[in-house]
C-alpha cells in the first residue's frame, strides 16, 4: 500500500473523529444552555410562589413592600417563557399588586368589594399560571 493511501486513510479516518467530536461539543453546549435556561425559570417560579404564599396567608392584608419583590422576576419572565405564559405571569403581577395596595387604605364597601373580586380572581390565575410554570419545568 503506498503511502498516499495510507495519508488518504488517516485524513478520513481524523476527518470522522473530529466530526464526531463536534456533534458531542454541541449536545454538550445545548445542555448546557438548556440547564442555563432552567435555571432562571426555576427562580422565577420559585418567585411566583412565594408571591402566592404570600397572598394566600395575607389576603386582602397583603404587603405592598412583599409584592413589589415580585416585580423583576414577573418583567424577565417574556425572556424565559412562551408569551401566553409570561403575560399572565405579569397579570398575576399587577392583580397581586392592586389587591396589596388596596390594602394600605382604610376601605369603603366598595374598596372592600374590589378586593375580594381581586382575590377571586388571583385564586384562578394563580392555578393556571402554577399549573403551567410546573409542566414546563417538569423534569424531562
Amino acid at each position: 500500500m503506498p503511502d498516499s493511501d495510507l495519508i488518504a486513510y488517516a485524513s478520513v479516518l481524523v476527518t470522522i473523529l473530529v466530526a464526531i467530536s463536534a456533534y458531542r461539543s454541541a449536545r454538550s453546549a445545548e445542555k448546557a444552555n438548556q440547564i442555563n435556561l432552567h435555571t432562571h425559570q426555576k427562580a422565577i417560579h420559585d418567585a411566583f410562589f412565594e408571591l402566592k404564599m404570600h397572598v394566600t396567608q395575607k389576603a386582602e392584608f397583603s404587603q405592598l413592600q412583599e409584592v413589589s419583590k415580585f416585580y423583576y422576576p414577573a418583567k424577565d419572565a417574556k425572556f424565559y417563557f412562551d408569551k401566553p405564559l409570561a403575560k399572565d405571569i405579569e397579570k398575576y403581577f399587577d392583580l397581586c399588586f392592586d389587591i396589596a395596595d388596596l390594602a394600605r387604605v382604610h376601605k369603603t364597601d366598595a374598596e372592600r368589594d374590589k378586593v375580594y373580586e381581586l382575590l377571586r380572581s388571583e385564586i384562578v390565575l394563580s392555578k393556571s399560571v402554577e399549573e403551567r410554570l410546573n409542566k414546563k419545568l417538569a423534569i424531562a
